[in-house]
C-alpha cells in the first residue's frame, strides 16, 4: 500500500509536477497581471504627487518674485540701501522669540534705512508684512534640529528631512537669484537661525551668492538631545564635517558665508574645529533703547513683588525647583509673582500649580504675555528666579535674563549654564549650585539691591547693548568684507 505522501494530493499538483511547471508559470503570470491595476494606481498617485509639488513650487516662485519685486522694484535707484532677508521657514505662530527678533530687526532696519524682507513658512497664520515662502517639510530639520540618521527617526522621516533640506536650499538659491536680478550690485544680507551645524553643509555645495550677497548662519537652538554625551559627540562630528567642507569649498563661498554662535561656551567648544570661521554674536532680544531708560536705583526698593518666576511648568524651565520653593513657604505671604504658560498641561496639573502658588501667598498669572506686557511684569519684581535645567541651558541662551537685566531685576540662575556666564559678566545676580536653591531667597534678601544696581549699572548697560538689533546689524555689516560693498 503506497504511503500518503507518495501520491499527489490533487490532480492539479500531479499536472504541475508532470507538466514541466506549466501550471505554476500560469498561476504566477495570472498573479502578475492581477497586480497591474494596483501598480498603475500607485504610479498614478506618484505622478499626481509630483505634479502637485511642481505646481506648488511654481506658484511659490511666482509669488516670491512678485512680492519681492513689489517691495524692491521701485527702489533700484537707491544703490546704497542694503537689504536684510530674515529666512524663517519653520515658524508658524504669532508669538515667541522668533517673532520678537524679527520685530526688533524690522524696527532697526527702518531706522537705518534698510529694506527688511521676512520670509516665513507656508503655515504662517499671520502673514502680514511677511512672505510665506517655505513649505511645511522645512519645519522638521530647522526647528526640531534632528539629524538624518538620528536613532529617534525612521527611514521615512530620514527621506522627509533630506527632501526638506534640498527644498529649503533650492528656495534660498532662488531668492538670492531674484535679489541679484532685481537689484544687481546692491548689498544684501540673508540671516537664518538653525539648531544643528549639519544643515549648513548643503549651502556649501555650490557658490550661489553674488559678490555683494552674504549669508549669516546663527547657532540659536541646539539639537534636542544635546545634553546626552552621545549627541554632543555627534554634534562635534558635524562640526568636523563642516570644517572639511569649508576647506574644500570655493573661496567665494567662504568669503560670503558667516557662522555665529550666541554662546561663548559653545564658541569655545567649536573654535578648535572651525577656527576663525565662527564668531560670537548675540541675538537681538532687545529693541533699541536709551541709557536713561534703565530704572533708577531707588525704584528697586519700591517694587511690589520681591521675586518672580516666568516660564512653563516643565523641568527644563525649572518648575520642580520653583514648586519646592513655594511648598517650603506654604502658609506664608511671600508676595511672589508666578506667571506660567499652561501649554501641554492637563487641567489637574494646572490646578495643582495654582494651589501651590496660592498656598504660598503668591500671585498667579497664566497665559502668554507679549513683550511689552512681559517687560512690565518683570519690572514689578526686585528679583527673578531662573532655575533652568543645567543640561539644557549649559550652552543655550535665554532672553529672560536679558529682559531681567534691562529692568534692573536681580537674576538668580543655576551654575554651569549660559545664564551664569551672563551673571558673571554683569556682576549682578546670584549663581546657585544644584543643591541650595531653598536658601537663595534669604541670601538675596540680605543684599542692598539699589546700591548694587547703582554700582553695576554702567557695566550692565554695556552688556545688554550687545543684545540689541542695532548691535546685531552693525556686526553683520562689519563682517562683510569691504570688497562686497557697493562703490560710491
Amino acid at each position: 500500500m503506497p504511503l500518503p505522501y507518495e501520491k499527489p494530493a490533487t490532480l492539479l499538483q500531479w499536472l504541475d509536477n508532470r507538466g514541466h511547471y506549466v501550471l505554476r508559470f500560469g498561476r504566477q503570470t495570472r498573479r502578475f497581471f492581477a497586480q497591474i491595476p494596483w501598480l498603475c494606481l500607485w504610479l498614478g498617485r506618484q505622478l499626481l504627487f509630483l505634479a502637485t509639488l511642481a505646481w506648488h513650487v511654481l506658484l511659490t516662485l511666482l509669488a516670491c518674485f512678485r512680492r519681492v519685486r513689489a517691495q524692491l522694484g521701485d527702489r533700484r535707484a537707491e544703490s546704497t540701501r542694503p537689504r536684510l532677508y530674515l529666512l524663517d521657514p519653520s515658524y508658524q505662530n504669532s508669538f515667541g522669540h522668533y517673532r520678537s527678533v524679527a520685530h526688533h530687526l524690522a524696527e532697526d532696519c527702518a531706522r537705518r534705512g534698510w529694506n527688511f524682507i521676512h520670509l516665513t513658512g507656508a503655515l504662517d497664520k499671520h502673514p502680514a508684512q511677511r512672505i510665506p515662502l517655505f513649505a511645511l517639510p522645512a519645519r522638521l530639520p530647522l526647528r526640531l534640529a534632528e539629524p538624518f540618521w538620528s536613532r529617534n527617526q525612521h527611514r521615512k522621516a530620514h527621506r522627509k528631512t533630506a527632501f526638506a533640506l534640498r527644498y529649503f536650499t533650492f528656495m534660498v538659491k532662488i531668492v538670492a537669484a531674484f535679489d541679484r536680478l532685481l537689484l544687481p550690485g546692491h548689498p544684501a544680507h540673508f540671516v537664518m537661525y538653525t539648531g544643528d551645524l549639519l544643515y549648513f553643509i548643503p549651502l556649501l555645495n555650490s557658490p550661489f551668492l553674488g559678490p555683494r550677497q552674504h549669508l549669516h548662519l546663527l547657532q540659536f537652538y541646539l539639537p534636542i538631545h544635546f545634553a546626552e554625551p552621545a549627541e554632543k559627540r555627534r554634534f562635534l562630528s558635524h562640526a568636523r564635517l563642516l570644517a572639511q567642507r569649508f576647506r574644500s569649498a570655493a573661496p567665494d563661498t567662504i568669503l560670503n558665508l558667516h557662522l555665529y554662535s550666541d554662546s561663548p561656551l559653545l564658541h569655545g567648544l567649536l573654535a578648535p574645529l572651525l577656527g576663525a570661521k565662527i564668531s560670537v554674536l548675540y541675538p537681538p532680544f532687545l529693541a533699541a533703547f536709551n541709557p536713561e531708560d534703565l530704572p533708577a536705583p531707588e525704584s528697586l526698593a519700591q517694587r511690589p513683588h520681591p521675586f518672580g518666576y516666568f516660564g512653563y511648568l516643565t523641568e527644563k524651565h525649572g518648575w520642580p525647583i520653583m514648586r519646592q520653593l513655594l511648598q517650603s513657604r506654604a502658609g506664608q505671604s511671600t508676595g511672589w509673582l508666578i506667571q506660567f504658560i499652561p501649554a501641554h498641561c492637563t487641567a489637574a496639573e494646572i490646578a495643582a500649580a495654582r494651589a501651590t502658588i496660592t498656598a504660598a501667598g503668591a500671585t498667579a498669572l497664566t497665559g502668554y504675555y507679549p513683550p511689552n506686557k512681559f517687560s512690565a511684569a518683570v519690572a514689578q519684581c526686585a528679583g527673578i528666579f531662573l532655575p533652568y535645567d543645567t543640561d539644557d541651558y549649559a550652552f543655550l541662551s535665554s532672553a529672560k535674563i536679558i529682559d531681567a537685566l534691562r529692568q534692573g531685576c536681580f537674576p538668580i540662575v543655576p551654575a554651569h549654564t549660559w545664564p551664569a556666564e551672563i551673571v558673571r559678566r554683569a556682576g549682578y545676580g546670584l549663581i546657585v549650585e544644584k543643591g541650595p536653591w531653598l536658601d537663595a531667597p534669604a541670601a538675596v534678601a540680605q543684599l542692598d539691591l539699589p546700591a548694587l544696581w547703582s554700582q553695576r549699572r554702567s557695566a550692565i548697560l554695556a552688556l545688554i547693548e550687545q543684545f540689541t538689533a542695532a548691535h546685531f546689524l552693525s556686526a553683520i555689516e562689519q563682517a562683510s568684507p569691504p570688497a562686497a560693498l557697493p562703490e560710491n
